[in-house]
């Protein structure tokens, strides 16, 4: 029994099960590195900051943001929609209400940016 349970805890711990509220969204973002001039490349190792959101009813939350980041949405057309300062310590940023549809989010810093994406039903 005792194995049994050591077994659950490591594959929970490995595979961590994410339950959400049907208009609840987790964004995951990949991070690259910025170098003006030069297009983006993928970080090969993890970035010293990971960002992760939740994104719920035109409210995004930012889950341990410590770096200033400018944050903007994209549409389907690669059009720029909305943009955001995002500062440490304030977790919530309302979006417009107006928005519908598949968006690409980017948070971008001087050093690294995070892109994610993010589909508005309501």
């Amino acid at each position: 029994m005792k194995k049994l349970i050591t077994i659950i805890l490591a594959l929970l711990t490995i595979c961590p099960l994410s339950i959400y509220a049907d208009n609840e969204q987790k964004i995951i973002f990949t991070a690259t590195y910025v170098n003006p001039g030069k297009e983006a490349t993928p970080i090969r190792r993890m970035p010293t900051q990971s960002v992760s959101a939740i994104f719920k009813d035109y409210i995004l939350t930012f889950q341990s943001i410590n770096t200033e980041f400018i944050l903007t949405l994209w549409d389907e057309n690669n059009v720029l929609v909305y943009t955001a300062h995002i500062v440490p310590n304030i977790s919530e940023y309302t979006l417009p209400t107006n928005l519908k549809g598949s968006y690409k989010l980017k948070l971008s810093s001087e050093k690294c940016a995070y892109t994610g994406s993010v589909f508005i039903s309501s």
